[in-house]
């Protein structure tokens, strides 16, 4: 199913833009793009077929019904989150320049690099809770979800440093000089990747906890604090640094809405979290990243900086999670013990 994914989503549409690029025709390259996603239908045609019939088809009304009652309120969700990070690029045409926007949009897509990073966590995730729930396992859920807070200020913690650390250098190997400009920019929207990745990693666990659509709430709320908060400052003339930091502060209480809601719910203890021991370890990785940094000769190609930075920051994160290790956070202890349960298997 990944490899699948990765062909639809990734190689085909790029494969498409290459073999059109030199028309100049966007319309083609999107439609060739959508035609690739169409693929996806293939290999569900066969189960689809094989399985319409006999009872698959006298249940089919009931089964349509439960998959409305509990889809339908969940679509707001992702317009509303589509909509949370449209709005400082909308607006910023009207209160900044239409470069601005195209900056804005920039620091947007390094921030979802944290959703590619975490989306397979959801789909593994959903069916396993759905099944411990309806077995009623509470406290083990109550201590992974802890663990899942956890893993999502420690990994994002960490990820927003060094990101903001070599953001220039991504911003130039990516887009070129001319989009230096967005540096700053780009800076801004990055300090909102610890609770963006605390929703993106719990959006699916509070699906399974709750038939109430409450992450449809959680991101209609955090989307009208967005509007709220960029109009505001485009109104005040704070352009594009003010509508960066209102798409920041909108995802912030996106991810503090969904913590808070698993905290009344579940009610874990918190030991498991290690916030202060996370943080000097972000922290102190980060300044290492900043002193390592500054070492770089000027005058190296970008792309020569571009791959040390991942290099340097690969070394760090084994060193910071070594570090969680020895601090004793549950969630890498859990991942440790999962290893070497499936090397066993193997190996038996």
């Amino acid at each position: 199913g990944n490899v699948w994914n990765i062909a639809l989503v990734g190689v085909g549409p790029m494969l498409v833009v290459l073999a059109w690029a030199g028309t100049g025709r966007i319309d083609v390259m999107i439609g060739g793009a959508a035609l690739v996603l169409l693929l996806a239908a293939v290999p569900l045609a066969g189960p689809v077929l094989r399985g319409w019939g006999g009872a698959a088809r006298r249940d089919l009304p009931q089964r349509l019904r439960e998959q409305l009652a509990f889809g339908l309120p969940r679509v707001p969700g992702g317009l509303a989150i589509g909509g949370l990070t449209a709005v400082g690029p909308y607006l910023a045409i009207r209160f900044a320049t239409a470069a601005e926007a195209g900056y804005l949009v920039a620091g947007q897509l390094l921030l979802r690099l944290v959703d590619a990073g975490t989306a397979a966590f959801g789909v593994v995730a959903l069916p396993r809770i759905a099944e411990l729930h309806a077995q009623g396992q509470r406290e083990f859920i109550r201590d992974r979800v802890e663990d899942v807070v956890a893993l999502a200020f420690h990994l994002g913690a960490f990820a927003t440093l060094h990101l903001l650390v070599w953001s220039d250098v991504i911003v130039r190997a990516w887009l070129g000089d001319r989009y230096i400009p967005a540096i700053p920019l780009v800076r801004i929207v990055l300090v909102s990747a610890v609770p963006y990745c605390g929703y993106t990693l719990l959006r699916s666990v509070i699906d399974v906890l709750d038939e109430r659509a409450i992450n449809t709430r959680n991101t209609v709320t955090a989307a009208g604090v967005t509007l709220a908060l960029s109009l505001g400052a485009g109104v005040l003339g704070y352009g594009a640094v003010g509508l960066a930091v209102a798409t920041t502060g909108g995802l912030m209480v996106l991810g503090a809405l969904s913590v808070h809601f698993l905290w009344v719910t579940l009610q874990p203890r918190g030991d498991a979290l290690l916030l202060g021991r996370g943080a000097v370890l972000a922290a102190g990785t980060g300044v290492a990243g900043f002193g390592l940094r500054q070492l770089l000769p000027a005058g190296w190609p970008i792309q020569g900086q571009l791959g040390l930075g991942l290099l340097i920051t690969g070394a760090l994160g084994g060193l910071f999670v070594l570090g969680l290790r020895q601090s004793g956070a549950r969630w890498v202890a859990e991942c440790e013990s999962r290893v070497v349960r499936r090397r066993a298997g193997r190996a038996a």
